[in-house]
């Protein structure tokens, strides 16, 4: 009984190993399912939206707001490198 139940926990081991491995190699814009022209109200819309939905999944939760995070700091960056042009 012990090796099966070691085997189980070998094989969901593996398969979240796979799926996270998987998913990281998404782009943010895939996690969050919107296009890279999308308005920042649309993606905070969004967020909201799959956040509520995946509420009780930790890993897609972390994984939806690592996409939101990464999205909105490259946005904040180009703003600052625009705005940094304006003033030369």
């Amino acid at each position: 009984m012990k090796i099966r139940s070691m085997l189980v926990m070998v094989i969901i081991v593996t398969m979240a190993s796979d799926y996270i491995t998987s998913v990281s190699s998404l782009s943010p814009y895939a996690v969050l399912g919107i296009s890279r022209t999308a308005t920042d109200s649309e993606i905070d819309a969004q967020y909201r939206k799959l956040r509520s939905r995946n509420r009780r999944s930790r890993t897609k939760k972390n994984m939806v707001r690592t996409a939101y995070d990464q999205i909105m700091m490259e946005r904040k960056f180009q703003n600052n490198k625009k705005e940094e042009v304006n003033t030369l």
